[in-house]
């Protein structure tokens, strides 16, 4: 699909045009946009620090390396790999349940999709071009809704929780039973910080300033290239890269990010040489930049722990 959306994407640019469109981009402008992505991650440490206290108190660096480490990973390695990654990564450094971090990162997630719903619905009345949404966003935006609200319910009602779960696996034999009581037990504390309504007025009001910074990020980049679009085109592109991005594809999206960036330009009235152009360098400065910095963080870890082992094992 990956390939198809990006045979799609760059069938009609002539390279010679897509040259020249990028040449003319301002670079220093264009640079201001590492920082809104840098403030970003800074965001889901905060955001993580709020739902983690309950279980382990990690720190602020801590926590900002495990969303860049989810982040690299997830643009070398396909199908989303690095949420997984990232949960191991703080489950094995906070020696809690992997199924706790679980549910702390898919809270994140529907707190993610939530609050980009919320921008969307207050951007749409003042936008001058016709973006449906349709059936299936409002349907999408009420299964997030309950799940949110399924959560913070788990969060105050654990042992009942717990008591349903184990009741339903019953049905599939004791050894299921077992196993899934057990599971439910440790996902539902990782749940336990939605219990605080001081908490998630945290998190949310953090996961609404993280898309409004991402949006300002994209404005960056329009602003780097010189277009003059309608002040509501970020979340256009926002709402596009959302939504297409959803399904898992190839490393860093390669092919579906630049066909939903293009077309959301597009949508705006942006002719498709330089939407293209946009897509081109707009996910190059998405991916390239905190991978880059993600692989020397992480290959320092990996090698001050090997170096704290091998003392211990030469003791042996």
């Amino acid at each position: 699909m990956s390939c198809l959306l990006l045979f799609l994407s760059f069938r009609k640019i002539a390279f010679s045009d897509l040259s020249t469109h990028i040449s003319k981009v301002a670079l220093p402008i264009l640079a201001l946009g590492l920082l809104t992505r840098f403030s970003n991650f800074c965001l889901v440490a905060l955001r993580s620090s709020f739902l983690f206290a309950p279980l382990h108190r990690y720190s602020f660096w801590f926590l900002f390396k495990s969303g860049l480490l989810a982040y690299a990973v997830n643009n070398i390695v396909p199908f989303r790999a690095g949420e997984v990654a990232r949960i191991g990564y703080l489950s094995r450094r906070g020696k809690i349940p992997a199924s706790s971090c679980l549910a702390v990162v898919a809270v994140e997630r529907l707190l993610d999709l939530m609050a980009i719903c919320v921008v969307i619905v207050c951007t749409l009345p003042s936008m001058a071009i016709d973006m449906p949404l349709g059936t299936p966003f409002y349907l999408a935006a009420g299964i997030m809704v309950t799940f949110i609200g399924g959560a913070m319910w788990v969060s105050r009602r654990p042992d009942v929780f717990v008591s349903l779960s184990a009741r339903l696996a019953g049905l599939l034999g004791r050894s299921v039973r077992t196993f899934v009581e057990g599971k439910s037990k440790t996902f539902a504390e990782g749940l336990s910080a939605l219990s605080s309504p001081v908490t998630v007025l945290a998190v949310t009001a953090l996961s609404l300033l993280f898309w409004t910074i991402a949006a300002l990020g994209i404005q960056i980049w329009i602003w780097a290239f010189g277009f003059d679009l309608p002040w509501y085109t970020p979340v256009v592109v926002l709402t596009f890269l959302t939504f297409g991005l959803a399904v898992p594809s190839t490393p860093g999206h390669i092919g579906s990010y630049h066909f939903f960036a293009a077309a959301a330009m597009m949508a705006v009235g942006l002719p498709e040489a330089e939407s293209v152009s946009f897509a081109v360098v707009g996910h190059a400065m998405a991916v390239v930049p905190f991978t880059l910095l993600a692989l020397p963080i992480f290959l320092r870890d990996f090698s001050g722990r090997r170096n704290a082992v091998e003392p211990e094992d030469s003791a042996r």
